[in-house]
């Protein structure tokens, strides 16, 4: 498949590497097993995403190897689809949402179980805060995209920050990743609970 000919619609803006990931795809393995590899390039971030043949679910992966719930396990094949979106616009939750998601919750941060609203110091600005409420997406949503209440948590200030974009293979790396975060600015005094 000759992709540098493909008609594929693009802002001159999202087309930083296109080009090049274009020579990359071409230059790929063989497909295997008739499994479809698509690459999906949103913004600055690639993606690979595959339907695996025994389960019919999607995967997504940073590289081109794959491990499917399913026990299913693919690696490097040829992309047969380049697709480019757009950066898709967050929208503001509805107040009623984000309550019930903090509700839901008991008041306190999916990753490190602080509960919102209680002081600490930081020591950047030098001043005391209330630990704010931020909702997060458990799939970052420059990757997914995905805003539905599945993939929304309520996430302290702190612990959202430090998470960002990244993506994790469980909730429990992410938690565990977090943890070690925040107690590393908690011992070398960045921040302080009281």
């Amino acid at each position: 498949m000759d992709l540098r000919n493909s008609k594929i619609k693009i802002r001159r803006s999202q087309a930083v590497n296109v080009y090049q990931d274009l020579e990359k795809i071409k230059n790929q393995k063989c497909l295997e097993n008739g499994v479809k590899l698509e690459k999906i390039v949103c913004g600055s971030v690639s993606l690979y995403r595959l339907k695996c043949p025994q389960c019919d679910e999607f995967n997504l992966s940073a590289n081109s190897s794959f491990r499917c719930d399913c026990g299913m396990r693919y690696s490097e094949k040829e992309v047969t689809k380049l697709r480019v979106e757009a950066k898709g616009k967050r929208v503001r939750l509805p107040k009623k949402l984000r309550d019930a998601i903090v509700s839901n919750q008991g008041g306190v941060c999916y990753w490190c179980g602080n509960k919102f609203g209680i002081p600490y110091y930081r020591k950047k600005t030098n001043n005391v805060v209330r630990l704010r409420v931020h909702i997060d997406h458990l799939n970052p949503f420059s990757y997914t995209q995905n805003s539905e209440r599945s993939n929304l948590v309520a996430s302290c200030s702190v612990c959202n920050l430090h998470k960002s974009a990244k993506m994790f293979e469980n909730e429990s790396d992410c938690r565990e990743y977090l943890i070690i975060k925040l107690n590393k600015k908690i011992l070398t005094g960045e921040i302080a609970f009281d």
